[in-house]
């Protein structure tokens, strides 16, 4: 701060004023003009302009100087009116008052700043005037958010919280599973998200760490806290181990946070998981630019030969003998078997297990199933084996058979009743289905359109499910499309990922209606639709069920009239079955279809072993590479986290100031693979590249995109499958977790204060921050950036500005919760005072007169 000096004449400068004052009244008041040509306005200018606030022995005036709200006593009383006028306008009007105060006269006077009014003494009102006096003069330096004395501060994170992920692959097990978590700094938080079958044990560098419970299912991992074990961990290496019932994890990561002053590195290794039980991996890696040489160290202990495959070429398998080994495949043997260019920025499979052991586990999954049946008009009773088709000798009612058996023997034929039959196949559908337990049915009947009436969302009542079946009735035309989409929209509302979802679409004719879209369910082209139509819009109904939804499509054909070649066309593209049925044996049909969805199977990625065996992958076991590496740029490294939209979907935003270091895609896949990744449509990933048999390669659970495919504004699509061509959705939990490197300091505009206040801070991960900034501050101001409010308390302060220009790069979503955490310490503010600046603004200040 400058030194300042004060100066007192307790009366001489009042005296002045008066003087001038009273010269001026007097003589205005003496010598008469036929026009008032008095210059009051600017006699009172010129002294307010040269006198130093220093020099007024005022009580009012000691008052704010002895407060310290007149700092500068060099201020002409003209310049400290404005600075007050920026800074605290009821003192600015107080102090203009102060000094009109001393004018002995009956002239309207008022003093303008800006066109706001300060102070005025008068006996008549302005806005009456009829005539009106101005005089002006320009102050440079004062306008609303600046002052004579201004302050720029400059906030910034000096040391930033790091955030370091450990990756699990998509697929690890069966056993105990351990990682090594390593850092070199201050260790604040770790957290860790899985998707894990069992509840488990931890154990942090052999010291019980807590127990924890499984996760809801292999699509939907749970989020774990380790806060109460921190002291546990050591800076360097540490061993986190999964204790449990022979364990498995479907994706997932330990994620920590910790201080660091160093930059961004890029890991030169892969770290295998421990497992102890047996060696079950499916994963992957990445290199981030040209291989140059790639080494291997497996730490194993096994009787079963161990094979390792990356991509689709096997570079070992072999057994120890159930001896600890480390065995070393050196570059020489990778680089023989190995194309490295191919391996440079991809994500590769990787696969490591034990030979001669199954993979194919058949598992009875929990099913939600849909039965859509035709309700058409042709399902109605008829008369068989007679010409009379709707004669007076048929003409009964159509729902109604058994009743008018006579009436159709009469005629020489026998009464069909299709309706009638396939109410009680149904309801023998529904019990098979409902007999295991977990498993759900619901009911869609089709005619020319779907009515609510004949639906039945997915249930486990019997009895409700039976009561909608009974209720049907046979009328209408045949919109099969119409059926299947209602059926899938069910399921798409109402199932989940893990549930094998299946629809069985029966029909006794063919399809008279097609469908405008996916979502429709009324029918169209009634009168005017070719067949052509109808039968394509029914099998791509089933198409994109199947390839869109993983929802399997079942077809049954019922009674010589069925459309059997669309219908087996419908059971193909949904990767289901046909069935043919008439009227003696659609009940048994309807048996044998649930019986085939109950034991429905696909592969999974569990071994299914008999006899006792045990085998080892040591957690120190790794892959070393070498590659071109760049130097990172300087600045802040931030990591953030951004969540799928739906199961399919998730974007991401790069601000145009920051550099990428590395972007990742997670994906729980579950039992099935990671397919296919797509970043703004463009592949960053696809399984098929390395074979069509997926149980024998691997899955990357976080697949990296290269830097190259990133955009500002990116989108990120993740398909899994079980095979080539077989593509369905995700996780919705999936996350896109980017790096970026930035400059996150911020400098205020030239302000008039710089004091700060309470911060009240959320971050992305929910939690939420009260700091005092800058740390010495012990006012009462509040100032907030959460996602409801982001507001600073006074916006003529330089320190609250600063960073609330900081807390805007922070929060890289943009959503009002801050991407990168910090602590009271990590933020630094500076500020400066700075006196005589060359403002390229100005205030006007003007005295009125009038009368």
């Amino acid at each position: 701060m400058k030194n300042k000096r004060a100066f007192f004449f307790s009366t001489d400068a009042l005296i002045a004023l008066m003087i001038i004052l009273l010269t001026v009244v007097v003589a205005y008041s003496i010598i008469k003009y036929p026009k008032r040509e008095s210059n009051l306005q600017g006699d009172i200018l010129e002294v307010l302009s040269s006198l130093k606030i220093g020099e007024i022995n005022n009580s009012y005036v000691q008052t704010l100087i002895s407060e310290g709200k007149i700092k500068d006593l060099n201020n002409s009383v003209l310049e400290q009116i404005g600075e007050f006028y920026v800074t605290d306008i009821p003192t600015a009007k107080s102090l203009g008052s102060s000094m009109l105060d001393y004018l002995n006269t009956s002239e309207n006077i008022g003093i303008w700043y800006g066109g706001v009014l300060v102070a005025s003494k008068n006996s008549s009102s302005y806005e009456n005037a009829k005539n009106i006096e101005v005089e002006r003069q320009i102050i440079s330096g004062i306008e609303a958010g600046g002052s004579v004395t201004g302050y720029s501060a400059r906030a910034y994170l000096e040391s930033g919280l790091k955030t370091k992920y450990f990756y699990f692959g998509g697929y690890v097990g069966d056993g105990n599973i351990s990682v090594i978590v390593n850092y070199n700094g201050t260790l604040k938080d770790v957290e860790f998200e899985i998707a894990i079958d069992k509840d488990f044990d931890i154990y942090l560098n052999n010291v019980f760490s807590g127990h924890y419970e499984n996760s809801s299912s292999a699509f939907s991992p749970k989020k774990y806290n380790m806060t109460a074990y921190l002291s546990n961990f050591s800076m360097g290496e540490n061993i986190l181990k999964f204790v449990g019932d022979k364990l498995y994890i479907a994706g997932g990561f330990i994620k920590i946070t910790y201080e660091n002053p160093e930059q961004f590195e890029t890991s030169h290794k892969h770290y295998f998981p421990g497992i102890e039980g047996l060696i079950n991996l499916y994963d992957g890696f990445y290199i981030p630019s040209q291989l140059n040489t790639l080494d291997i160290f497996l730490h194993l202990k096994s009787n079963y030969a161990v094979f390792l495959t990356i991509g689709n070429v096997t570079v070992f398998r072999n057994s120890t003998n159930d001896e600890e080994k480390t065995i070393t495949i050196n570059n020489s043997q990778l680089s023989s078997l190995l194309d490295y260019s191919a391996l440079s920025e991809k994500t590769i499979p990787l696969r490591l297990g034990l030979e001669n052991v199954s993979y194919i586990s058949t598992i009875t999954k929990q099913a939600d199933v849909f039965s859509v049946t035709d309700l058409s008009g042709s399902m109605c009773g008829t008369c068989s084996g007679v010409s009379c088709g709707w004669s007076t000798c048929c003409g009964w009612n159509c729902n109604n058979c058994n009743n008018n058996q006579p009436n159709c023997e009469s005629c020489g034929g026998t009464c069909e009743d299709k309706i009638y039959n396939t109410k009680d196949a149904n309801k023998d559908f529904i019990d098979i289905v409902l007999n295991s337990s977990g498993n759900r049915a619901g009911l869609v009947g089709y005619e020319s359109d779907v009515q609510d009436s004949d639906c039945h969302t997915l249930s486990n009542n019997t009895a409700s499910l039976k009561n909608k079946v009974d209720n049907w009735q046979a009328v209408g035309g045949t919109c099969i499309c119409c059926g299947i989409n209602r059926a899938v929209n069910y399921l798409n509302n109402s199932s989940s990922l893990d549930k094998f979802k299946s629809i069985v679409i029966m029909s006794d004719g063919a399809a008279t209606l097609y469908c405008d879209n996916f979502d429709d369910y009324a029918g169209s082209g009634s009168g005017g639709s070719s067949e052509e139509i109808d039968r394509r819009w029914a099998i791509n109904a089933s198409c994109h069920a199947w390839q869109n939804h993983s929802i399997r499509v079942y077809a049954i054909g019922f009674g010589s009239s069925a459309d059997e070649n669309t219908l087996k066309n419908i059971s193909a593209c949904g990767n289901g079955s046909y069935y043919y049925a008439n009227i003696s044996n659609l009940v048994d049909i309807y048996k044998q279809v649930a019986q085939d969805i109950i034991e429905a199977t696909y592969s999974e990625q569990t071994i299914e072993v008999t006899g006792n065996i045990s085998t080892i992958l040591y957690p120190d076991s790794y892959m070393k590479f070498n590659f071109t590496e760049e130097a990172a740029p300087y600045g802040l490294i931030t990591t953030t986290e951004n969540k799928f939209s739906d199961s399919y979907t998730g974007s991401f935003f790069v601000p145009s100031d920051s550099v990428v270091l590395e972007t990742v895609v997670i994906s729980y896949s579950g039992p099935r693979w990671t397919s296919n990744a797509k970043i703004n449509n463009n592949s960053a990933y696809a399984l098929s590249n390395y074979g069509s048999d997926f149980t024998k390669l691997g899955d990357p659970y976080a697949i990296n995109i290269p830097n190259f495919l990133i955009e500002q504004n990116n989108i990120a699509e993740i398909t899994t499958g079980i095979y080539p061509g077989n593509s369905t959705e995700g996780s919705e939990y999936n996350k896109i977790i980017s790096t970026l490197v930035r400059n996150m300091t911020s400098y205020s505009k030239i302000s008039p204060l710089a004091e700060g206040c309470i911060w009240h801070i959320e971050f992305e991960d929910g939690s939420l921050l009260n700091l005092s900034i800058p740390v010495g501050y012990i006012g009462a101001e509040n100032c907030y950036y959460e996602s409801s409010v982001q507001s600073v308390s006074n916006e003529n302060d330089a320190i609250q500005l600063a960073v609330y220009d900081l807390l805007e790069l922070l929060d890289i979503s943009p959503n009002g919760k801050l991407d990168v955490k910090f602590t009271e310490q990590n933020l630094q503010i500076s500020s400066s005072e700075i006196t005589g600046i060359p403002y390229v603004w100005s205030t006007e200040v003007q005295v009125r007169r009038w009368w």
